[in-house]
C-alpha cells in the first residue's frame, strides 16, 4: 500500500487545480500593491529612514492574520463537512486510518496557505534592502509565521475531526485560537511577573505568538535563545493537535451518534413567515440567532460606560482613542456576522443542490436577494444603528478633525453595505462556504480597514466593491451556477460551448431536397 495515499492524492489534485497557482500570484500581487501604497505614504510624510521597518511590520502583521484565518477558513470544516454529507465512512471502508485522512486533508488544504505566505516573503525582503531589518531577523520572523500557520491549521483539523455542524466547528476553532493567542500568553506573563518563576514563564511558549514576539530580539550569548524554545514548544503543540485529530477521527468517524442531537438543537421554522416569504423563512433557519448581534451591542455599552467613567475621573485623549478603537473592532465583528449570514444560506444551498430546486420555482433571482436583504436588515439593522451611533459619538467627541470623523463613519456604513453584496456573489461562485465568507470579509472589511490607516484614498474601496458585486449579481443565477462569471461569456456563447448542463439552442430547420 502507498504511504499516506490520501495525502498523495490531494497533492496530485492540488497540482492540477488552477487555484494553486492563482493563490501565489494573488498573494504576491496584493503584497506588492500594499507595499507600493505604503511607500507612497512614507514618501509623502518624509519618514524615509523608517520606511523599511514600517513596510516590514505591516506585511508581517498581515501574514500572521492570514495564518490565523487559514486555520479557521480552510480546516475548521474540512472533515465535518464530509461527515455531514456521509462520505467520510466510505474512506474507512478501506484500509485507511485516521492518520491517513488527517495527513491528506492537511497536505491538501495547507498547501495553498503555504504557497501564499511563501509568495509574500520576497516582497517582505524589500525591507531588508531598504534598511531597518537585518537578515537574521527576517529569517526568524519568516519561521515564526510558518509555525503560526502550522499550529492554526492543526487546531482547525482537530476541531473538525470531532464536529458535525459547521457553525459549531468554526466557533470551537476560534475559541481554541483565542486560548492559544490570548489566554496562554496573558496568563503566562501575569504569573511570571507575580512569581518570578521561569517554569511559569514557559506557559507563554505554548502559543505561536511567543516566537513571533521573540523573533526580533537579539540572541543571548550565555544561555539558549528563548526564540528557539518558543518555536520548538509551539511547533510541538501543533504536532500534538494533529495526533489528537487522527485519534479522534479514528474513534469517532460515524455521524449517527450526532444526528439525534442535531435534530433536537435545530430551530423550528417560523410557519407564519413561511406563508408570507418562504425564502426568508429558509434563511432564518440557517442564520445566527437573534442574541448574537445584541451581545456585540452589550459589549459596546460596557465600553461606553468604562469610557465615561475614565472621562469623569480625568483625561480626555487616551480614553477617547481607546473607545474609538474598541468600537471599530466591535463594528468589524458585527460586519463579520453580517457576512456570515449573507454567505451561509446561498453557499450551503448551492453546495447541497437546494438552490437549483429553488430556481425552478416562479421566484426571480432578485426575489431571493430581496428576501436576504430584508432578513439582514431586520436582524442586524437596530444593532448596527446603535453601534454606529456609539462610534460616531466617540469620533466627534475626540480631538480629531470633524471631516475625518465623518469619513470614518461613512466608511463604516459603506463597508456594511458592500459586504452583503460581495458575500452573496462569492456564495454563488465559491465551492466552500467558509472560503466565500473569508473572501467577502477580507476584501470588504479587513483589508480596507487596515489600509485606511495607511492610505486615506482606500475609503473608495467599499463603494467600488459594492458596484462591482452589484453588476455581477445581475447575471442569471442559473448561468452563474454553471460557470458564467461575466457578460461576455453569455454574448459569445461560451456557456453553451463549455457547460454540459445547458442544452444548446436548436439549429434552424432546413428542408432537404427530395430524393430521386
Amino acid at each position: 500500500m502507498t504511504f499516506l495515499p490520501v495525502a498523495q492524492r490531494e497533492l496530485m489534485a492540488a497540482a492540477r487545480r488552477k487555484s494553486t497557482f492563482r493563490v501565489r500570484l494573488g498573494a504576491a500581487t496584493l503584497a506588492a500593491l500594499v507595499t507600493f501604497f505604503m511607500l507612497l505614504f512614507v514618501s509623502a510624510t518624509g519618514a524615509g529612514q523608517q520606511a523599511g521597518r514600517f513596510v516590514f511590520d505591516v506585511l508581517l502583521g498581515g501574514c500572521h492574520v492570514f495564518a490565523v484565518l487559514a486555520g479557521v477558513l480552510l480546516t475548521a470544516d474540512c472533515i465535518s463537512e464530509e461527515r455531514r454529507d456521509g462520505t467520510l465512512g466510505l474512506l474507512f471502508l478501506t484500509d485507511l486510518g485516521g492518520v491517513d485522512v488527517v495527513a491528506g486533508k492537511f497536505a491538501g488544504l495547507a498547501l495553498n496557505a503555504f504557497y501564499a505566505l511563501s509568495a509574500v516573503f520576497p516582497v517582505m525582503a524589500i525591507a531588508w534592502f531598504m534598511g531597518g531589518v537585518s537578515g537574521w531577523e527576517f529569517a526568524r520572523h519568516a519561521l515564526a509565521v510558518l509555525n503560526s500557520m502550522f499550529v492554526c491549521t492543526a487546531a482547525g483539523l482537530m476541531v473538525s475531526a470531532g464536529s458535525t455542524r459547521q457553525s459549531r466547528a468554526v466557533t470551537y476553532t476560534l475559541s481554541m485560537l483565542i486560548l492559544l493567542y490570548g489566554v496562554f500568553p496573558g496568563v503566562g506573563a501575569a504569573l511570571s511577573k507575580m512569581s518570578g518563576s521561569g517554569m511559569v514563564n514557559g506557559l507563554r511558549h505554548l502559543s505561536p505568538l511567543s516566537a513571533a514576539f521573540l523573533a526580533g530580539q537579539l540572541p543571548l550569548a550565555n544561555r539558549m535563545d528563548p526564540f528557539w524554545i518558543g518555536l520548538a514548544t509551539s511547533h510541538a503543540v501543533g504536532w500534538m493537535l494533529l495526533a489528537t485529530a487522527a485519534g479522534v477521527l479514528g474513534w469517532r468517524w460515524r455521524a449517527e451518534e450526532n444526528r439525534s442531537a442535531d435534530r433536537q438543537r435545530r430551530r423550528p421554522m417560523n410557519r407564519a413567515l413561511l406563508e408570507v416569504n418562504p425564502v426568508r423563512a429558509l434563511i432564518a433557519g440557517e442564520s445566527l440567532g437573534w442574541a448574537a448581534p445584541w451581545w456585540v451591542v452589550g459589549i459596546g455599552l460596557l465600553v461606553a460606560g468604562a469610557m465615561a467613567v475614565a472621562l469623569y475621573v480625568g483625561g480626555r485623549g487616551e480614553p477617547m482613542i481607546a473607545g474609538f478603537v474598541a468600537f471599530a473592532l466591535l463594528a468589524m465583528v458585527l460586519k463579520g456576522m453580517i457576512a456570515w449570514d449573507a454567505t451561509m444560506f446561498l453557499s450551503e444551498s448551492r453546495r447541497t443542490g437546494a438552490l437549483d430546486l429553488l430556481l425552478t420555482t416562479p421566484l426571480r433571482d432578485q426575489d431571493i436577494l430581496d428576501s436576504q436583504n430584508a432578513h439582514l436588515m431586520r436582524r442586524y439593522g437596530p444593532p448596527r444603528a446603535m453601534l454606529f451611533a456609539m462610534e460616531a459619538t466617540t469620533a466627534f467627541m475626540g480631538d480629531g478633525i470633524v471631516i475625518l470623523s465623518v469619513m470614518f463613519v461613512v466608511f463604516s456604513i459603506l463597508q456594511a453595505m458592500a459586504v452583503v453584496r460581495l458575500a452573496s456573489w462569492y456564495a454563488l461562485t465559491e465551492r466552500h462556504p467558509l472560503v466565500a465568507f473569508g473572501k467577502a470579509f477580507s476584501f470588504a472589511v479587513l483589508i480596507p480597514t487596515l489600509l485606511i490607516v495607511v492610505c486615506c484614498p482606500t475609503v473608495i474601496m467599499p463603494p467600488l466593491l459594492w458596484a462591482w458585486a452589484g453588476a455581477k449579481l445581475r447575471l442569471p443565477f442559473r448561468e452563474v451556477l454553471v460557470g458564467v462569471r461575466s457578460p461576455w461569456q453569455r454574448r459569445d456563447g461560451w456557456m453553451h460551448a463549455t457547460s454540459p448542463l445547458i442544452v444548446p439552442p436548436p439549429l434552424p430547420f432546413r428542408r432537404e431536397p427530395p430524393r430521386e
